[in-house]
């Protein structure tokens, strides 16, 4: 890092970082929320499904109090693209209008250069090329009358980088050598493939309309290129291969140019194809994205979550669509991420609809989107209940997606509209419910986690026990606790399960068979019916259980800081001792 460091002046490094934009750079990876003088959100660098990334942009720096993770503008770009701190320093240094003086690169820092940089440097050299070729007037001709077809205007060919890869076998070949592109690093980028005979190499991509693949940093990973042969047995699409650039399981198109969109509409537009997503965004509709020509994965989705509360899948109307609309709905309600559903009428495409209706008929169609669940229920599962064997089988199927829901409160409401949907009764559902293996093992869980004895009782389970006794014994005193939050102060799903049950109407615990038979007794207890002032009772109990949660937020706090001076990082240090004297404040 020192010798990398050395390419760049120092001056240059700290103008460079005060003026960059840390709120904005990691907002394109995270959706962040202002928390005073802070900004807050998922980590981009462990899964997590309660917020503990925070971005001070006052002070140009972010940490994350889960994972640990922490730094500056530089350091998340190092962290979150795999750059060196020359290129972060270039990236930054290009956003921020700020020029670099040049100063030749030692050999072994040349040497040094990794293979993903390498990828990243031909294909931008490969892109140029492709740009080149479909702007030529004789040789991009056939590319440009399909653009116009499509109603691709020229901004979009511009802000999406299109390109034309000849109906050519060495064009590309001859350009990379030309530009001093070692055959290695272009076949380690899949532009070039190696002849049968070894005796040389030829163009992957023919006669295709060719759309870079783009990184939120500006980085071609790779490329996704479209046929314009009218030859049936030529693959409509093909992708550059996996290589240490390329991850067709991580990557979705459009992303460089939807970070801001998302922002904006505050939710983000899942679609099939790269055209749906350039069309949707000539319109309006720029928080549009789509995956690399794969059903979503599970680093799709862990993506789309850190950038918006609120995704929607717009798939094609024909069956191919329905089906992967259904997978992928599967994915996301596995992943416990809510996911909602805009249905296009059959036969059509997001392209084909906007171009045929208008963008407010496109709004209007997102704004009747369904949630997953109620998607899976109306449209995959009720409309194939026409038998009472069919409907066993659905029922089967259905609860062990519902299963995998771990808010016992959402699976409840869930069960109750697929009893609805289907016309039984909730009871057959719940039975089918607690006969799946995949549910009762997620009610052993937490069964197993519920499970203490009197001797092992902390003093936060005492005072959760108490609140919970004491809302189960005096019902009226639930409007305190909603007033409140109380679900942000219990600790534990056990108890935030008894919590949500009675929010129901659920008084009686009897009801709700994944308890522990000691947390129902001490729930029950009788030293809570006949206290002669209920409502101070809670109050003392909410005091008591929030002074233990300062006391809990404080020594984590100060281990923090402890850490962050010991590893010489003053400011973090100075930043939690602050927030340590802010919370001591609050507690007198």
């Amino acid at each position: 890092m020192s010798e990398h460091r050395g390419f760049i002046p120092q001056v240059t490094i700290e103008k460079i970082r005060n003026k960059a934009n840390l709120v904005e750079i990691v907002g394109g990876y995270v959706e962040l929320k202002k928390s005073g003088q802070s900004y807050k959100g998922l980590c981009p660098f462990h899964n997590e499904k309660t917020a503990s990334f925070y971005v001070y942009a006052h002070k140009g720096f972010f940490c994350c109090f889960g994972c640990q993770k922490k730094g500056d503008v530089y350091t998340f770009l190092i962290e979150m693209e795999g750059k060196t701190f020359v290129e972060a320093a270039e990236y930054l240094a290009k956003q921020t209008g700020i020029s670099i003086p040049r100063q030749k690169p030692s050999l072994k820092a040349q040497k040094e250069q990794s293979i993903r940089t390498q990828i990243h440097h031909a294909n931008q050299i490969a892109a140029r090329f492709f740009s080149q070729t479909l702007a030529d007037d004789n040789q991009g001709v056939v590319a440009q009358q399909y653009l116009s077809e499509r109603s691709i205007l020229p901004d979009s060919v511009t802000q999406f980088q299109l390109g034309y890869a000849p109906d050519s076998w060495d064009g590309l070949c001859h350009w990379l050598k030309r530009h001093d592109i070692p055959d290695q690093i272009a076949l380690q980028a899949g532009l070039i493939v190696q002849r049968d005979s070894r005796t040389g190499y030829y163009d992957r991509f023919r006669h295709r309309l060719v759309c870079p693949v783009i990184l939120p940093a500006g980085e071609i990973a790779g490329f996704s290129a479209r046929t314009l042969s009218t030859t049936k047995e030529t693959a409509k699409y093909i992708n550059s291969p996996e290589s240490p650039a390329f991850h067709k399981s991580s990557l979705l198109f459009g992303l460089h140019v939807a970070r801001h969109g998302i922002r904006r509409a505050k939710q983000v537009l899942v679609v099939e194809g790269n055209f749906d997503v350039i069309a949707l965004h000539q319109h309006g509709f720029e928080e549009t994205v789509a995956p690399m020509g794969t059903a979503l994965s599970s680093t799709h989705i862990e993506q789309l979550r850190r950038l918006s509360s609120t995704i929607v899948l717009l798939y094609d109307g024909d069956q191919a669509g329905k089906a992967a609309t259904e997978k992928a709905v599967r994915t996301f309600l596995s992943a416990d991420v809510s996911v909602r559903v805009a249905m296009l009428p059959t036969g059509q495409d997001p392209d084909s609809f906007i171009i045929q209706n208008n963008k407010h008929a496109l709004k209007t169609l997102l704004s009747q989107s369904q949630e997953g669940i109620e998607y899976l229920i109306h449209e995959i599962w009720q409309p194939k209940s026409n038998s009472t064997e069919q409907q066993t089988m659905l029922l089967a199927d259905a609860v062990k997606i519902l299963g995998t829901i771990p808010n016992q409160t959402k699976r409840d409401i869930s069960l109750g509209k697929l009893a609805a949907a289907m016309n039984v009764t909730q009871a057959i559902v719940a039975k089918a419910v607690n006969t799946s293996s995949k549910v009762n093992r997620n009610i052993r869980n937490i069964t197993d986690q519920a499970i203490t004895t009197k001797k092992t009782l902390s003093q936060r389970d005492k005072s959760e026990l108490a609140i919970l006794a004491l809302l189960s014994n005096y019902p009226e005193l639930m409007e305190i606790a909603e007033t409140i939050n109380i679900l942000g102060l219990l600790s534990n799903d056990r108890y935030r399960t008894i919590y949500e049950g009675m929010q129901q109407g659920q008084r009686e615990l009897s009801e709700m068979t994944d308890l522990d038979p000691f947390m129902v007794e001490q729930v029950c207890s009788e030293a809570y019916t006949k206290l002669p002032n209920p409502e101070h009772a809670l109050h003392e109990a909410l005091d008591h259980l929030k002074k233990l949660n300062q006391r809990k937020e404080l020594a984590k706090l100060q281990k923090q800081a402890e850490d962050a001076g010991r590893h010489g990082d003053i400011e973090l240090q100075r930043s939690l001792i602050k927030e340590i004297i802010n919370i001591r404040k609050q507690a007198i």
